[in-house]
């Protein structure tokens, strides 16, 4: 079971090499240029709004992972980038490390999407992933054991914990989805590179991952960001009777009620609907009098 990898410690980590320079250059980038303050500035930097993302923005889920905002959040991504894709990279393969770089960052910025309507920023859910794949990989690849002991586990085990506490107390604000995600993405990408019994498990845990992913993106109705995108896209093509359940979803998951109002008001006119226009004007009028106006006026 034990792979030496024939020479593998001696190829150049040229793929981490040019992941942490990227992560480096573009925190340095976004301050300089003063891009830290809007989502325009932001975008050019590969970090977009959720609902930019479901409107067809998939690159950002791989390009945010290489966003970051802090100096510690920065310096923290990058050395672990360093000390386990390194030897990762070594040890499997340029190959195999771009390719679970690549769908670690998808998988792990869904998730997070899908809890938050926001893909998250940052290293730290590829660095599970790395950890996991390392960590169910060390019976393949004994060299993964020098960086994934007990101490490196245990301190990524209890950071995972520790997050998820600060987030739920209200402390701060983490991408603990992503964490979760990344981490399990990479323990059954790991053990379906080993050459054991549970391989067929775990590439099919593999596979299962990745579909609920591109799933997530396709349809997630539990999301406001989602709901209200669907019920402006249904009201547009004039499907008048779904975008109208869609908006009255939307207020239900906590979409801005003027917006949704203000849309609703436009649909029932549209629809001819005098007694729903009619409720739909009073709603707006006591949540929005400006909207209500527009409303009113034609806006």
């Amino acid at each position: 079971m034990q792979d030496q990898g024939g020479g593998a410690g001696t190829r150049r980590p040229w793929a981490t090499w040019v992941a942490a320079g990227a992560c480096v250059a573009i925190f340095f980038g976004i301050h300089a240029s003063g891009d830290a303050e809007s989502w325009e500035g932001l975008r050019r930097w590969g970090y977009i709004p959720g609902g930019e993302v479901w409107a067809g923005g998939w690159w950002a889920l791989v390009t945010s992972a290489f966003v970051h905002l802090e100096i510690w959040h920065v310096a923290f991504n990058v050395y672990w980038l360093w000390i386990l894709g390194r030897i990762l990279e070594q040890q499997a393969g340029h190959a195999r490390w771009l390719l679970l770089c690549l769908s670690a960052a998808f998988v792990s910025s869904t998730a997070q999407l899908a809890w938050s309507d926001d893909t998250g920023l940052g290293f730290s859910g590829v660095a599970y992933a790395f950890l996991g794949f390392m960590w169910a990989g060390r019976r393949r690849w004994v060299a993964f054991a020098t960086v994934v002991n007990r101490d490196t586990i245990g301190l990524f085990v209890a950071w995972l914990f520790l997050c998820v506490v600060l987030s739920f107390t209200g402390a701060w604000n983490v991408g603990n989805a992503a964490h979760v995600a990344g981490l399990a993405y990479g323990l059954a990408a790991g053990a379906a590179a080993v050459r054991s019994g549970r391989r067929p498990a775990a590439a099919a845990g593999v596979g299962a991952m990745l579909l609920v992913a591109v799933g997530v993106l396709l349809y997630a109705p539990w999301s406001a960001t989602w709901t209200s995108m669907r019920a402006y896209d249904l009201h547009e093509r004039e499907d008048y009777a779904a975008a109208e359940g869609h908006y009255l979803r939307a207020l239900d998951l906590g979409v801005d009620p003027a917006w949704a109002w203000g849309n609703l008001c436009r649909l029932y006119q549209a629809t001819g609907e005098k007694g729903k226009y009619d409720n739909a004007l009073a709603r707006l009028r006591t949540i929005d009098p400006g909207e209500a106006r527009e409303v009113e006026g034609g806006g």
